[in-house]
This record gives C-alpha cells, structure tokens and sequence, in this order.
C-alpha cells in the first residue's frame, strides 16, 4: 500500500499534539479537510468512530472542557467560546 501524506504547517501540526482528546483531534484534523479515512489512519482507530464524531452521533465523554471550538472563518481560524454563547441564550 502506498504511503499518504498530508500536509499542515507547524502551527497546525503544534496545535494538533496539544489537543487531549481523539474526537478534538478528530473535528481538527477534518477542518483541515484531511479525509476521514486518513484521520482513522492517523489516530489508530475505526473509520465508523470518525464518523460518528463528525456526524454528531458521538456519545462519549463531554463535550468540551473548555468549552471552546474551533472554527474556520473566512479561511481563518477562529476559537468560538460556546459557553458564553449558551449563557447569553439563557439570560434573554
């Protein structure tokens, strides 16, 4: 089987081994549009749980210690603190 590469810059890649968990990793990765079977590959698990993941069918642990997410935004990327969204939504 042929080798595949996949390309990221050092910021993205520093990024990458900074995340804790598989499904943050997982939701990163696929921003960076690498392919979902690439992603299994890459974390050693089953292309299904990538799936699962990136259709929100996850059940696993919690959403988010932080509560932040990234997002891209106008080909940037951009950290959205859901929390605060979720606090506004329940003063109003």
């Amino acid at each position: 089987m042929a080798e595949r590469t996949f390309k990221m810059s050092q910021a993205d890649y520093d990024h990458y081994l900074s995340l804790e968990s598989k499904s943050a990793k997982i939701r990163y990765l696929d921003s960076l549009h690498m392919p979902r079977a690439d992603i299994a590959r890459e974390l050693g698990i089953v292309y299904q749980f990538v799936k699962n993941v990136l259709d929100g069918n996850h059940k696993g642990g919690s959403k988010s210690k932080t509560g932040l997410r990234i997002v891209i935004v106008d080909d940037q990327f951009k950290v959205v603190d859901e929390s605060k969204d979720s606090d506004e939504s329940e003063s109003e």
